[in-house]
């Protein structure tokens, strides 16, 4: 029971630190690779950018920005 709960707040996790990149104008690219570079599986990663998918009714257009995404916490 717990490794789910621990799972769910770690997908949660992951879904907002997408979200919230996105709205700061990173691309899903970007994002991607700031993940998976903290050995984020790629499955909860594809997740998350469904879910945010699905809230969203129309995606607003991404800009491209040079910045990196903040670091996901550990």
């Amino acid at each position: 029971m717990i490794n789910v709960l621990k799972l769910n707040v770690m997908n949660e996790q992951i879904y907002n630190y997408v979200k919230e990149n996105l709205s700061k104008g990173f691309t899903k690219e970007q994002i991607r690779k700031a993940l998976t570079d903290q050995n984020i599986p790629v499955q909860d990663i594809d997740e998350a950018f469904n879910s945010l998918k699905q809230n969203q009714p129309t995606q607003q257009p991404v800009q491209e920005s040079s910045q990196q995404p903040a670091q996901e916490p550990t």
